[in-house]
């Protein structure tokens, strides 16, 4: 074997070592999953016009049916962006049920604030009532995962 054979396999040698420690560091230390998307914590406002575009744009999205002149919706609001903030990946939005009547009669919200929970464009649960955070997050893991 030549001088220059044995330079070869040496380098080639410390190439090897150098990844196998790069798996090892990989296997002991993994990279946690990236959502999707990130919301930024923040509620979004819904219309009739961007409604279904943003239901079927997301997977998760929790929407509250609320009113100007409705206290538990005034009441429900730091909830909704707590659970925001904590949830980045599900997309929480609000939508005046004066404002957007069609949408609130498919949905048949008589009572407000009402949540519906959406996963892939489809309704799973809705809710009606100023729930407290920890039967909201009840209601998020059970429906949205």
């Amino acid at each position: 074997m030549s001088q220059g054979d044995k330079e070869v396999d040496e380098e080639l040698e410390k190439i090897r070592q150098k990844k196998v420690q790069q798996l090892k560091y990989k296997i002991t230390h993994p990279e946690k999953p990236k959502p999707k998307f990130d919301t930024g914590g923040q509620v979004f406002m819904l219309s009739v016009l961007n409604f279904w575009d943003l239901v079927r744009k997301y997977e998760k999205v929790v929407i509250e049916g609320y009113a100007d002149w409705c206290r538990p919706c005034k009441a429900l609001e730091p909830i909704l962006k707590k659970l925001a903030n904590m949830h980045r990946d599900i997309l929480f939005a609000k939508l005046d049920i004066d404002q957007s009547a069609v949408i609130a009669e498919q949905f048949q919200i008589q009572g407000v604030p009402t949540i519906l929970y959406f996963k892939d464009g489809i309704l799973y649960d809705r809710t009606t009532g100023a729930l407290p955070i920890r039967e909201m997050e009840s209601h998020i893991r059970r429906f949205l995962g």
